[in-house]
């Protein structure tokens, strides 16, 4: 959100902000990547927010997984 407020000086000389050259992505990564057998491993945990069944959590996740993570 602060790229927009951030300004560099182009070739011309106008101001111009950092929100038009950059852009930034966020990209959640484990710390490290123990390994089991020689393939890596992770560890995904999860707090259910209150009215959310278990059942529906671990739908949520095996639909996220397949999408998301490498087979």
């Amino acid at each position: 959100d602060q790229f927009g407020d951030l300004y560099v000086r182009a070739i011309n000389n106008d101001m111009v902000p950092l929100s038009e050259l950059c852009t930034v992505t966020v990209v959640a990564e484990p710390r490290s990547l123990p390994h089991i057998n020689q393939l890596n491993s992770a560890t995904i945990g999860a707090v259910l927010t209150p009215g959310v069944t278990m059942v529906t959590a671990i739908t949520f996740f095996q639909g996220l997984s397949t999408t998301k993570l490498p087979q």
